[in-house]
């Protein structure tokens, strides 16, 4: 059966890439279409409106959807027992996929059964007339047409530590959940899609790469032997390419590397997909992150839940939920404020828009070759677009260094940003 995949336009701010470019992992989200759908056999073919499609019977889905191999092998297995006609992707509520159902244009409805379900673009097309305008315009006639098919998934959860704790809150508050699945289908509209969608990135991962190379997973259990420590397992679960150079003072765990991947003396890197050429410098912390190929991690630089483009280089004393684009270039002392505690998080979508997203905590996004220097204090959720060179006020720097002062002499700066001889005021 062929895979149509319709060009919906879309672009992703601050970058501007047609989202079929948006990485994931180690690809793009167009490559990592091809790649689930031509394991079950269905050859993607791409095209720019429904005229082109000459078919009567055909899997439709949007260029912007991400669907996991798992995914699309139960949605596929749901077809199989399914009368014949138009079909689209339905799935029931879960953690997976309340986070960014806020930011996704994705139609909610009750189900048979009183479910919730939310209702993806991905379609079986059984001999529906699609007509020729823009990819909403199809997607409204499709969903007249099709019947809903609920798609089982499994989710498991995992809770960690929150960054900060309000006063007041209780212990149950002071943890967030996350989800633990390789079922995953969403639509991809904003930066913190590809933020989010890659946070997932490492049960996908793991979950197909253990599929594929059990006989590897075996092995590393039996070297596990006897299994009281768990630790001893993580550090054995690491997938490492070609010519890696790991300092023995490293920490490493659950973690696929690319080749020639450098880690640095005390760095620590858990549970994060590292790709081709990356150096992570003396000291650094990488957790739960996707660090691109050729990417340059400074020493002591702590990255949590991050996306970082390739050749990106990266030095900062913590940065957590946050992109940077390719080719940027971020220094120590630039920060992303990662919390609010009041009102809404804000952020840029597809199409010119805004919109909130339901948490508080979230860092923001740097557009390719963006160069941040200096003292600087960015707020939750904005976007710097590609190109912007961003440094520090004038008057917080000294510009200006006097000659003749006497040694030992204390000085300060004023507000021109020359340095003057300090004066006590009371």
């Amino acid at each position: 059966m062929k895979a149509y995949i319709l060009n919906t336009n879309t672009e992703i701010p601050p970058f501007g890439d047609p989202v079929s470019q948006i990485p994931f992992v180690h690809e793009t989200l167009a490559e990592s279409q091809d790649r689930a759908l031509r394991r079950f056999g269905c050859e993607p073919v791409r095209v720019d409106s429904a005229d082109q499609i000459n078919d009567t019977r055909y899997l439709l889905l949007f260029d912007k959807v991400y669907i996991s191999e798992r995914m699309l092998r139960s949605f596929l297995r749901e077809l199989r027992n399914a009368e014949p006609g138009t079909k689209v992707l339905a799935v029931t509520k879960s953690l997976s996929t309340e986070q960014p159902r806020a930011l996704q244009d994705i139609v909610e409805e009750i189900s048979a059964d009183g479910d919730e379900i939310l209702l993806y673009d991905v379609y079986r097309v059984d001999g529906t007339a699609l007509p020729d305008g823009p990819a909403e315009v199809v997607k409204q006639t499709l969903l007249r047409e099709a019947e809903r098919l609920v798609t089982p998934k499994r989710e498991g959860r995992i809770r960690i530590r929150r960054p900060s704790v309000e006063a007041g809150q209780s212990q149950s508050q002071a943890y967030i959940e996350f989800p633990l699945t390789s079922s995953v289908v969403m639509h991809i509209n904003s930066w913190v899609h590809i933020l989010w969608l890659n946070n997932l990135a490492l049960g996908i991962h793991w979950v197909e790469t253990i599929r594929r190379h059990s006989l590897w997973l075996f092995g590393v259990t039996m070297r596990c032997f006897p299994w009281r420590n768990r630790f001893k397992f993580l550090r054995k679960m690491v997938r490492k390419g070609k010519n890696c150079k790991i300092h023995p003072s490293a920490y490493i765990e659950g973690c696929i590397l690319g080749d020639n991947v450098e880690v640095g003396a005390r760095a620590s890197v858990r549970f994060s997909f590292i790709g081709d050429n990356v150096v992570i410098s003396d000291g650094s912390t990488i957790a739960n992150t996707v660090v691109g190929k050729d990417a340059f991690i400074r020493e002591k630089t702590l990255l949590v839940s991050c996306v970082i483009y390739p050749e990106a280089v990266v030095d900062n004393l913590r940065m957590q939920m946050s992109v940077v684009g390719r080719r940027a270039t971020i220094s120590q002392w630039f920060t992303f404020v990662d919390a609010k505690f009041e009102g809404k998080i804000m952020v840029d979508v597809a199409g010119g828009g805004r919109g909130a997203i339901d948490t508080n905590f979230l860092g923001s996004c740097a557009g390719h070759e963006v160069e941040l220097v200096g003292k600087n204090l960015m707020h939750p959720g904005r976007a710097i677009p590609n190109g912007y060179r961003i440094t520090m006020r004038p008057d917080e720097a000294i510009v200006e260094v006097p000659k003749g002062f006497p040694e030992r002499t204390p000085l300060v700066r004023d507000e021109r940003g020359s340095l003057v001889p300090f004066r006590r005021t009371d």
